[in-house]
């Protein structure tokens, strides 16, 4: 996790995950992954990606994969990709209100930390890059809802209390209101 620069517009200060969007260089980099592995089918991720196929759902992690590494400087060697995939889980989607000036429809990714190389530097846009004990994160008050929801949902899948293969559960807002949901309703 890092915390968001103090002099930025949105969340400033705030504890979050890096994040970001799709982009074309996701696409290209699953087809250079699914070339240099001789892959034509993915084995099922797990957890539901609500809508998503197998292969677009990759392409969502390749995407985290390269946010990660931009934002805070952490990097899968590019033969610890599939294995990194094959031990990865979708533990939670956020979207915002169509109503949102800021919107997002984010999912989030659990995997096994160790796999990543030492860092480099963090971005700028994140400060205070580190790995973090979860029960401090959430002590912070600098913790939006959404991260306190994915930090929760992570201790869930830690402690083995989550049901495997199930629907990812979602949190979006009505209102100003947090919803939350374990449905398969987005």
């Amino acid at each position: 996790m890092g915390r968001r620069h103090p002099d930025l517009r949105f969340m400033p200060g705030y504890f979050v995950f890096p994040d970001g969007k799709l982009d074309q260089s996701d696409y290209d980099d699953l087809d250079l992954v699914v070339e240099t592995f001789h892959l034509h089918n993915f084995a099922p991720i797990k957890g539901v990606f609500n809508t998503l196929t197998s292969r677009l759902a990759a392409i969502h992690i390749m995407a985290a994969m390269r946010e990660c590494h931009e934002e805070t400087g952490f990097a899968l060697a590019i033969e610890d990709t599939i294995p990194f995939f094959e031990n990865l889980h979708c533990i939670a989607q956020a979207i915002t209100p169509k109503s949102s000036p800021i919107r997002f429809d984010t999912r989030f990714f659990l995997g096994e930390g160790d796999r990543f190389q030492p860092k480099a530097a963090p971005s700028g846009e994140l400060v205070d890059v580190d790995w973090y004990p979860v029960a401090n994160i959430l002590r912070s008050p600098h913790l939006a809802d959404v991260t306190e929801f994915v930090l929760k949902e992570a201790l869930r899948h830690w402690s083995g209390n989550h049901v495997a293969d199930a629907v990812v559960p979602a949190l979006t807002y009505d209102e100003g209101d947090v919803i939350i949901t374990r449905d398969e309703v987005i």
